[in-house]
């Protein structure tokens, strides 16, 4: 349904206006956050906060009171050479794009043309498909992965654990890499 895809916002570079956004979207009960065109230096201790808590609380706009909302989102971040701080990116996995080519906004050719409006269209085949890959683990007795990621550890172990069964190798394999280059 087209209410489930996720609404793009901008990342803010003050303290104020990180904490004012990262309350309001979860008050708002977003299940998907994704701050588009991301730049320069991502350092925020709210942000890097949110990033690892199952609870977020923060003074309400407008008045004296505290708010305190459940954070069950995702968060997915997007940009062009940015960089992450320690604290950003020891809670963060880095996906690189990389068509090799001058001007990537020109390529065409892709084998499905509008990706978005065909997730949509197959989402039920798509989550039965998911669901089954996580069946065909639970059913192998549920291994976890040898790769951590710390203070994420069940989810490395679990994600990890399914795409290693269904033949998947290098989760979080690119760790070490990520962290040096930033």
């Amino acid at each position: 349904c087209q209410s489930s895809l996720p609404k793009s916002t901008t990342y803010a570079q003050k303290h104020e206006e990180v904490c004012k956004k990262i309350t309001s979207l979860l008050r708002d009960g977003v299940i998907t956050v994704f701050y588009d065109n991301l730049t320069g230096e991502i350092d925020s201790p709210d942000l890097a906060a949110v990033l690892t808590e199952t609870w977020w609380s923060d003074r309400i706009l407008g008045g004296s009171v505290m708010g305190t909302f459940p954070n069950m989102a995702v968060w997915v971040g997007s940009g062009n050479n940015c960089r992450m701080s320690t604290d950003i990116m020891r809670r963060a996995l880095k996906i690189l794009l990389n068509r090799n080519m001058e001007e990537p906004w020109k390529w065409t050719g892709a084998r499905i043309p509008n990706l978005e409006q065909w997730t949509l269209d197959h989402r039920r085949q798509l989550l039965a498909a998911g669901l089954t890959l996580i069946q065909a683990w639970v059913a192998a007795g549920s291994k976890p992965s040898k790769h951590h990621l710390g203070s994420f550890e069940a989810w490395s172990n679990t994600m990890g654990g399914i795409l290693d069964h269904v033949g998947m190798p290098g989760f979080l394999s690119n760790l070490e890499t990520m962290h040096a280059h930033s």
